[in-house]
């Protein structure tokens, strides 16, 4: 910094770093019910952080729907007919009564249209390096009321999910739950993605699944970065998909001195 902001060096095309900038820009001036928050100046100038990792697996994908959609189409087939737009950092309502009130966001969501002509959303996580560390926050009595009215949940999950490594899926899950009830969406589901490599989040999605109820519609899933890049690589335009898998998936040998 400031050059890495200045020649937006961290995006891997010119055309996601020109949408970051905007995005940015356009952030500083949205309430506080709708502001997003972006780390700075790790969105600019940190290479691994999962934020900017995020607009470089998406970018592309938002500025054009024609890929997002074929792209969509190759991930979830039995759910998505048309991607109608994708947004990043992004929650109906931050600290809105009506969902969470809790701050929660997901860090990418493809909102479009289902096989069925209704309306869904996929919201993303993405990981890269993290290990999943962090604080335990109070559990409110929205979560529970949003969690067994979906019925996605055993009984006793939040004795698994509501605390540690596990409490930040189960926020971006319920936000999920409550943004198809409340928004009436007849489609809904929470993906954790991150690289195949990440070993934590392995064993945090395994012990997630755990907590699900057997039956019913599925709300969430798990994916690495390879399978994504490999579904998304055959219909998108130019070397994007390439210059992620470099970047992001490919390991590097270093000389040794």
């Amino acid at each position: 910094m400031p050059d890495a902001e200045a020649h937006l060096w961290n995006f891997l095309t010119p055309a996601i770093g020109d949408l970051v900038q905007a995005e940015y820009r356009a952030n500083l001036t949205r309430s506080r019910q709708q502001q997003k928050v972006y780390g700075y100046p790790r969105l600019f100038e940190d290479l691994l952080s999962s934020q900017p990792m995020a607009f470089n697996l998406f970018g592309e994908m938002a500025l054009d729907l024609e890929i997002a959609t074929a792209a969509a189409r190759a991930l979830w087939p039995a759910r998505v007919d048309r991607v109608e737009r994708v947004e990043f950092e992004w929650s109906p309502g931050r600290w809105d009564a009506r969902y969470l009130n809790n701050g929660s966001a997901a860090d990418v969501v493809v909102f479009h249209t289902t096989p069925a002509g209704g309306r869904g959303a996929i919201l993303v996580e993405t990981k890269y390096h993290e290990n999943l560390t962090g604080d335990d926050y109070e559990l409110k009595p929205r979560y529970i009321e949003v969690a067994d009215a979906s019925g996605a949940f055993a009984v006793g999950a939040e004795e698994v999910v509501g605390h540690g490594m596990l409490q930040q899926f189960w926020f971006d899950h319920l936000l999920a739950l409550a943004t198809k009830n409340t928004d009436r969406l007849d489609s809904v589901l929470f993906v954790v993605m991150f690289p195949a490599i990440n070993e934590r989040c392995v064993d945090a999605c395994a012990r997630y699944r755990s907590a699900l109820a057997i039956d019913g519609v599925p709300t969430f899933e798990h994916r690495t970065l390879e399978d994504v890049v490999a579904a998304v690589a055959p219909v998108t335009k130019g070397g994007w998909a390439s210059s992620f898998e470099q970047r992001y998936l490919l390991p590097t040998l270093v000389a040794s001195p």
